[in-house]
């Protein structure tokens, strides 16, 4: 009929089979589903894993198998997300830095600044990218060439942990804060 199949011969093997002619011929058998009918595992996905806690690190991983393709301080920094061409944008330190690196990881855009908390980094489709600062706290849009584009200031929820911040597609921002189990437009 066409179909393939492989025959594996136990001489002097009874009925059924017991012990170690049991075991053969089950791995056999298992060894031939599984090299026919078993896709091959792809590792054709990427996840990117922000460790917040005691690593304090980004990390890229292969899946389905788990296999950690590189890493990243962070500083325990809570932000990372991916971008068009397998670009990644992060947070990588938490009191002033913004990071975006290329497919080889390789920094090809950074913000720096200081005496700020960012919690919150998303890239916009205009190539601005907006952050939260929970330190002031305060909602900012920075340009490919790092300067403050606007920025709003909230005083009102200081202390309260001013978190993710993000642009609908409508053009609103929408920011959490979390004490006061708030989301702001």
């Amino acid at each position: 009929m066409g179909v393939e199949a492989e025959l594996e011969t136990l001489a002097e093997a009874a009925h059924g089979f017991k012990g170690a002619d049991q075991e053969r011929a089950f791995t056999r058998a298992l060894d031939f589903l599984n090299r026919k009918l078993k896709p091959k595992l792809l590792e054709t996905r990427r996840l990117m894993v922000n460790d917040h806690g005691p690593g304090g690190e980004i990390l890229s991983i292969a899946w389905p198998s788990g296999r950690i393709l590189w890493r990243r301080p962070n500083h325990r920094a809570t932000e990372v997300s991916t971008l068009p061409g397998g670009h990644v944008l992060y947070i990588e330190d938490p009191k002033g830095v913004v990071t975006e690196i290329d497919s080889d990881q390789k920094v090809v855009w950074q913000y720096k600044t200081d005496k700020v908390s960012l919690v919150s980094a998303q890239r916009l489709e205009n190539g601005n990218t907006l952050l939260v600062d929970d330190s002031a706290p305060r909602i900012f849009e920075v340009s490919p060439e790092g300067k403050v584009v606007w920025s709003v200031e909230k005083p009102e929820y200081k202390g309260m942990a001013m978190r993710r911040a993000r642009r609908t597609a409508a053009g609103t921002t929408l920011v959490a804060v979390q004490v006061a189990g708030l989301l702001l437009s």
